[in-house]
C-alpha cells in the first residue's frame, strides 16, 4: 500500500494535517457508534467484575494484602484495553477492504508508516479512553491502589499498540468479517482469559505456569497488575521488557506488510 503508488515524501518530512486527518476520521468512526465501542466494553466488563466479586469473592483468599476485587480489576481492564485496541484497527481496515474504500487511503498523501501511525493512535486512544472510564467507575465502589502509574501508563500504551497493530495484520490477512470473527473468538478472547485475568498464575499446576510464560497477555495483565496493585506474578522488568519487545516486532512488521501492499491492491 504505497502512498499514491509514487515516490514515498521525502526524508525528514512528515505529513501532519494528513495524520491529524486520518486519526480524526478513525474518531468520529468509532464515535459514531458509542453504543457498540464505548459503552458495551464498559458494560461487559462492569459485569465481569461483578459475577466474580459477588459469585465467588468471598470464597477467595486475599493475595497479600490485597483483596480479591482490587486483584481482578487491572486483569479486567486490561482485557478490556486489549479487545478494544484490536478490534478498532482491525475493523477499520476490514471495513475499508469490504467496502473497497481502501482505494482512497491508498491514494492520499500519506506514506506507509504515517497511515500506521494514525491507525495505531487512534486504537491506543479508544483503548486507553476505555481504561480511563473503567478505573473511574470501579473506583466508586472499590477503594483502588495506584502504586506506580506511570508502569500503569507504560503497559497500557504498549497493550494498546501491540493489539492495534495485531488487529491491521488480522485484517490484512483476513479474506471476510468471519475470519475475523475466528481469530476473536479462537485466540485474542482465549489468550486474554487465559493470562492471569482471574486468578494469579502462582496457585496453577507447574506445567500449566510454564504455559502461562508464553502468553504474551500474561505480561500485559501481570503488568498493569503490578503498576496498580504492586502485586505481580513475574518480574516487572521481565513484564515491560517483553512487551516492549513485541510492540517494537509488531509495529515494524506491520508497516513492512503495509509497505508490500499485501493483500491490499485493489
Amino acid at each position: 500500500m504505497h502512498s499514491s503508488y509514487g515516490t514515498p515524501p521525502k526524508i525528514g518530512f512528515v505529513n501532519w494535517v494528513g495524520i491529524a486527518t486520518l486519526i480524526e476520521k478513525e474518531i468520529r468512526r468509532f464515535l459514531a457508534v458509542w453504543g457498540q465501542t464505548i459503552f458495551a466494553p464498559l458494560f461487559t466488563a462492569f459485569v465481569f467484575l461483578q459475577i466474580f466479586v459477588i459469585a465467588i469473592g468471598h470464597l477467595r483468599p486475599n493475595f497479600g494484602d490485597i483483596s480479591f476485587d482490587v486483584f481482578i480489576v487491572p486483569g479486567v481492564v486490561m482485557m478490556t484495553v486489549i479487545q478494544n485496541a484490536f478490534a478498532n484497527s482491525s475493523s477499520s481496515l476490514m471495513s475499508a477492504k469490504m467496502q473497497k474504500t481502501i482505494f482512497d487511503l491508498q491514494v492520499a498523501p500519506l506514506s506507509e508508516w504515517e497511515i500506521l501511525f494514525a491507525m495505531v493512535f487512534a486504537a491506543t486512544l479508544r483503548a486507553s479512553f476505555i481504561a480511563l472510564l473503567l478505573l473511574a467507575m470501579f473506583a466508586t465502589f472499590i477503594e483502588l491502589p495506584f502504586h506506580h502509574v506511570p508502569y500503569m501508563m507504560a503497559m497500557l500504551m504498549l497493550g494498546s499498540v501491540m493489539m492495534a497493530c495485531l488487529g491491521i495484520l488480522a485484517a490484512v490477512i483476513a479474506e471476510k468479517f468471519d475470519h475475523m470473527a475466528l481469530l476473536t473468538n479462537f485466540v485474542i478472547t482465549p489468550l486474554s482469559f487465559l493470562s492471569g485475568t482471574f486468578y494469579s498464575i502462582d496457585r496453577l499446576p507447574e506445567t500449566l505456569q510454564t504455559i502461562s510464560a508464553f502468553n504474551p497477555f500474561f505480561y500485559l495483565i501481570d503488568g498493569f497488575r503490578f503498576g496498580m496493585t504492586a502485586y505481580s506474578d513475574a518480574s516487572p522488568r521481565t513484564a515491560i521488557l517483553v512487551s516492549l519487545g513485541l510492540a517494537v516486532v509488531l509495529y515494524v512488521g506491520t508497516w513492512g506488510i503495509l509497505r508490500s501492499g499485501y493483500h491490499l491492491k485493489t
